[in-house]
């Protein structure tokens, strides 16, 4: 099925270091996840972009955050 009549989602949990750290990770640019299922294997999400991220406090205050994301692809190898 072609990428467009679909779509896939997660969610993913980060702890940011700094303001800095939070402001590369949630960057309107479409990005790939690649995730270990353990050897050489993997799933690898691409295409993808944040759909839905709000942060519960100020910025500066933040520590951790859960983002949502949806990928148009995926490879599982």
């Amino acid at each position: 099925m072609p990428a467009r009549h679909r779509s896939l989602s997660g969610e993913l949990t980060f702890e940011f270091e700094d303001k800095s750290e939070f402001e590369d990770v949630i960057a309107d640019s479409e990005f790939s996840l690649k995730f270990g299922l353990g050897g050489s294997n993997y799933a690898l999400f691409t295409y993808c972009k944040w759909d839905n991220i709000a942060a519960p406090t100020r910025v500066e205050d933040l520590v951790s955050l859960k983002a949502r994301f949806i990928a148009r692809d995926v490879v599982i190898s």
